[in-house]
């Protein structure tokens, strides 16, 4: 967008809105004119303004800001608009131009998570085959074990006493401690990794996708040959599907803690 087309008073508006996600639940008049360098007279305008028109209120005591039900209103109206597939599609679309592995995508369910994207760089000589459909439990798989990190330690449990492990392959991690071991380096790291746990000769690594409610709602994983998964492409990947993950959760109105 040109910027000889915005409107410096309607920018700084939003600027001061957006201000409130920072953390402080109030805001006093001399420090949104300290923030955002303009002088008190300017920022009454603005805060008196955003106030009448319902997106912020005044504290009768302090005469501090906070927001009001119209900014409620306008994020919960987003929220409800927003779909994973639509919002992801054109991160995960400039982000498999810029390497080589197959990228998927998939939402949770009870028991499973589903597949219900892929992404591929047209220059890729090797095509890995994924099934837009198919599901995998939460105990294997780089999607599915990044969601299941998410889990409370109570809900692992559950699922862990009331599942039955089952292996896809040979590789697959069935042994409960082992798995705990694995979720909690998940945890630790950001991303999960899956080494031939789903099919022979192909690994992955995988990050959860976050929403409004701090909870996953999808999955990503970028997928390979197993054979040039070496440590310094598991890191490097591993990093850029968390990013990448991060991104789209932010879309979806997820708020990372620092």
């Amino acid at each position: 967008m040109k910027e000889d087309i915005i409107i410096q008073a309607v920018r700084n508006s939003l600027d001061i809105l957006y201000h409130f996600t920072k953390g402080k639940r109030e805001l006093s008049l001399e420090e949104i004119s300290q923030n955002f360098s303009i002088s008190k007279s300017t920022a009454y305008r603005m805060l008196q303004t955003l106030t009448y028109c319902g997106f912020l209120k005044q504290n009768e005591k302090t005469k501090d800001y906070s927001l009001d039900t119209k900014s409620l209103e306008l994020g919960s109206t987003y929220l409800r608009q927003i779909d994973l597939r639509h919002v992801a599609e054109p991160i995960l679309s400039s982000v498999s131009k810029q390497i080589t592995e197959t990228i998927t995508l998939a939402v949770p369910k009870e028991k499973y998570a589903v597949f219900i994207d892929r992404f591929e760089n047209p220059s890729q000589n090797v095509k890995l085959y994924c099934d837009i459909g198919k599901t995998l439990p939460y105990y294997c798989g780089a999607i599915p074990k990044a969601i299941f990190a998410c889990f409370s330690d109570d809900n692992i449990q559950n699922y862990l006493n009331e599942t039955e492990l089952k292996p896809l392959t040979n590789k697959s991690i069935i042994n409960k401690d082992q798995l705990l071991k694995d979720i909690s380096m998940t945890r630790d790291l950001g991303y999960s990794f899956s080494d031939q746990e789903v099919d022979i000769g192909v690994s992955a690594v995988g990050a959860a996708i976050m929403d409004y409610t701090g909870n996953p709602v999808g999955g990503i994983a970028f997928a390979d040959l197993s054979i040039t998964f070496t440590e310094e492409k598991i890191k490097y990947l591993g990093n850029l599907v968390k990013e990448t993950a991060d991104k789209i959760g932010y879309k979806m109105g997820y708020l990372k803690k620092n």
